[in-house]
C-alpha cells in the first residue's frame, strides 16, 4: 500500500465553529479550519397536552401536472382525466401506475423498460363510486379503477350493513374475497384495476 493511501483525509465538519469533528469547539480557543458559521435554531417547547392542526398552507394547495425523471425514465403526474388521454395519445406505450405497483418487481426481476411512466393516484376521477339504486329492477354499483381494495371494502360494508341480506348477495361474496386479501396495509394502496390487471 502506498503512503498516500494511508493518509487519512481531514475532515471537513459540518459548517458549524464548534462542529465536533473538528476535535473540539471553538469555546477552548482550539483553532478551526475556515468554515462558514450556520446559525443555530431555537425551536419553541414541546407540550404533550398541545393539539397540532393541520396546517393551513397544505389546505390551500393545489395539484399541478408534475414531470420528473431521468436520462433512462421519467415520470408523469396527471391531475385530470383529459391529461391522462393526452398523455396515452402523444406516449402510448408509457406504463401506467395506479396503487401498490409491481413495477420494482417488472423492472427488477423480469428486466422490463419502461423510459416513461404515468402516475395516476392523483386524479380524482379516478376514484369515484356510484351507489347501487335498489328501487331500479337491476340495480347497479360502479366504480372507478383506481379506487382503493379498503375503500371498497369500506364501502361494501356500508351497504351489506344498511340493506336486507336478500340484496347484498354479491356485495357480501366481494367483501369477504377483498377481507381474505393480502393484509390492510396492500390493501390501503393497492387499486381495484390494478389487481384484475395482475391476475391477483
Amino acid at each position: 500500500m502506498s503512503a498516500s493511501a494511508q493518509v487519512k483525509s481531514k475532515p471537513k465538519g459540518c459548517g458549524r465553529a464548534d462542529c465536533c469533528q473538528l476535535g473540539g469547539d471553538s469555546t477552548k480557543g482550539e483553532s478551526t479550519a475556515a468554515t462558514v458559521s450556520f446559525p443555530k435554531f431555537t425551536f419553541k417547547p414541546y407540550r404533550p397536552g398541545t393539539e397540532l392542526i393541520f396546517p393551513p398552507a397544505l389546505s390551500k394547495h393545489k395539484l399541478k401536472p408534475l414531470k420528473f425523471g431521468s436520462a433512462t425514465r421519467n415520470w408523469y403526474r396527471p391531475t385530470t382525466l383529459e391529461q391522462l388521454i393526452d398523455l396515452k395519445r402523444a406516449m402510448p406505450d408509457a406504463k401506467v401506475v395506479g396503487g401498490s405497483s409491481e413495477l420494482a418487481i417488472e423492472v427488477s426481476i423480469k428486466g422490463a423498460l419502461y423510459p416513461a411512466c404515468i402516475f395516476v393516484g392523483d386524479i380524482p376521477e379516478a376514484f369515484d363510486f356510484t351507489l347501487p339504486n335498489f328501487d331500479d329492477d337491476e340495480p347497479v354499483f360502479t366504480f372507478s379503477a383506481n379506487l382503493t381494495l379498503s375503500e371498497l371494502e369500506a364501502i361494501l360494508k356500508k351497504l351489506v350493513d344498511r340493506l336486507p341480506r336478500e340484496q347484498t348477495g354479491p356485495l357480501r361474496a366481494i367483501k369477504e374475497q377483498l377481507h381474505l386479501f393480502a393484509g390492510r396495509s396492500v390493501r390501503n394502496a393497492a387499486s381495484v384495476a390494478g389487481n384484475i390487471a395482475t391476475a391477483s
